[in-house]
């Protein structure tokens, strides 16, 4: 063979070898920084050498400030306890999104939940058991995610799959089938601020070391989602801008400005006030020393619109019970309505189950302002010093005093 022969086959053999380290690299790459993030031993299964399809990270969710890379390539692995993970490093395997956050702080979220709830001493005959399924749904970035809290106020994250709303997101499974119950549960988890999507199962028995076959074998009635904060995550736990996301809200109401809710306050059996919220934001207030003739209207703040829109929406059945009137007649009560329009839409519906909770929200009350009546659905008829509906009246009226 010609010298200048030999010279091309030792570069041919040498970018051979090259390519074989440079991909072998990638893996070892992945795995140490993995190892690093996690402290565990990993084992990467498989590691895809071909870009992931742009189209396809362009049509995942963001949720905070998206990582920009040229390339991504996609990987999978499998822990010591053979628990599959995914994720997405770029070309020279320094991995940029993972899921297996979601595995290594199972235990961590199983532990939050029942110091939020504290089962013992507030639930002592309610059993619970915890599952993760939907781990993979959520992606965050390897780098940062070092700690439990990273991982649960991540600054960036991506879903690939079913939408969470850019929570972490577990099925929580109850010996119970009575919805005042894990209504509740969920107060507490409220109160504790709890930053954990939850959907609530039903079933009969509950026992210990339940497997994800028992799960699918023994649960009968869906109970309800508890969606921390009342929106989604780039909405409630990051830096969003909320004067933004409130304006989206109102453009829906561009073309026709619709009531939204109203609340009724009565003395005794006598009606004294009646509030009006319209979808823009404007706030209207009949009185009867005016015989609910001409309103008092003023504009409800950013923040008080995004208030009232959760309390109406996505937060009602995380504090609904069965519509009560247990007043007396001399008691100064409210009648809390939704009306048609965008507010009844979203969260309230796709995410808020609870049978009970539908059951009631059909029931059709009349409502009757400046001579006019169409259709409304009663919240609540209870006292206005009720825990659940004096924060949004002393918003209401605080626009009138």
């Amino acid at each position: 063979m010609k010298p200048a022969g030999k010279a091309i086959l030792f570069a041919i053999l040498a970018l051979i070898c090259l390519a074989i380290l440079f991909v072998n690299g990638r893996k070892i790459n992945l795995k140490f920084s993995l190892q690093n993030t996690y402290n565990e031993n990993l084992k990467i299964k498989e590691f895809d050498l071909k870009p992931q399809a742009k189209a396809f990270m362009e049509h995942c969710k963001y949720y905070g400030k998206k990582v920009d890379k040229k390339y991504f390539f996609y990987f999978s692995g499998v822990n010591k306890e053979g628990e599959s993970f995914s994720g997405y490093a770029d070309l020279f395997g320094n991995p940029v999104y993972d899921n297996y956050a979601g595995i290594y702080y199972e235990n961590d979220i199983k532990k939050q939940f029942a110091e939020a709830v504290d089962f013992e001493h507030e639930f002592p005959d309610l059993k619970y058991c915890i599952f993760n399924f939907w781990y993979f749904e959520k992606y965050t970035v390897t780098k940062k995610t070092k700690s439990y809290d990273d991982f649960i106020r991540p600054e960036s994250s991506m879903s690939s799959g079913l939408s969470t709303a850019g929570y972490t997101e577990v099925y929580v499974l109850l010996n119970t089938e009575d919805y005042d119950t894990v209504t509740a549960v969920k107060k507490k988890l409220r109160e504790a601020d709890f930053p954990i999507k939850i959907e609530f199962l039903g079933t009969d028995t509950v026992f210990d070391d339940m497997t994800r076959d028992d799960y699918f074998n023994v649960r009968k009635f869906e109970m309800g989602v508890y969606l921390p904060f009342g929106d989604r995550f780039d909405v409630s736990m990051l830096d969003a801008d909320l004067d933004k996301y409130s304006e989206l809200i109102k453009s829906k109401y561009i073309e026709e400005n619709e009531d939204v809710a109203s609340v009724k306050i009565y003395d005794g059996k006598e009606l004294k006030n009646i509030f009006v919220i319209y979808g823009d934001g404007t706030l209207e207030k009949y009185s009867k020393q005016d015989n609910f003739d001409k309103p008092a209207t003023s504009s409800l703040t950013n923040e008080d619109y995004l208030y009232l829109f959760r309390f109406f929406g996505s937060r009602y059945s995380d504090h609904f019970t069965t519509v009560k009137d247990d007043s007396k007649d001399t008691d100064q009560t409210a009648n809390v309505y939704l009306h048609t329009g965008q507010w009844i839409y979203g969260l309230i519906e796709l995410d808020h189950l609870d049978s009970d909770f539908e059951l009631d929200f059909e029931r059709e009350d009349v409502k009757n302002y400046s001579g006019e009546e169409s259709v409304a659905r009663k919240l609540y008829s209870v006292k206005t010093d009720n825990e659940e509906i004096k924060p949004m009246l002393d918003v209401l009226n605080k626009y009138f005093n």
